[in-house]
């Protein structure tokens, strides 16, 4: 339910930056959706298992890295739509993140 929430929001041309993506399910069960997902997370691990689970469904629009919320420096490109699904719970500063 909450995905299709989500997808209300989505157009084919939107560029989607995510949060706290651990193995990629959500990125990458929109990416039939926008134009590109950029989606972290802080785990090694995780990032490596959502490269593999991309590469297995030939998903090319979605690019995974290593990244902390903060300090998070975004790349020069903007996003239409920023997400967070599983993370804000697990954030001590909540606030101070959602600021950003």
């Amino acid at each position: 339910r909450k995905l299709a929430l989500t997808r209300r929001y989505l157009t084919r041309e939107t560029r989607v930056l995510e949060f706290g993506c651990g193995t990629g399910s959500i990125a990458l069960e929109h990416a039939p959706y926008v134009g590109s997902v950029l989606a972290t997370d802080v785990s090694e691990a995780m990032i490596g298992i959502a490269r593999r689970k991309a590469e297995t469904a030939d998903v090319s629009n979605v690019e995974f890295a290593v990244a902390d919320l903060d300090p998070f420096q975004p790349p020069a490109k903007r996003f239409g739509v920023v997400m967070a699904h599983s993370l804000l719970h697990l954030l001590g500063a909540r606030e101070a993140a959602l600021s950003k």
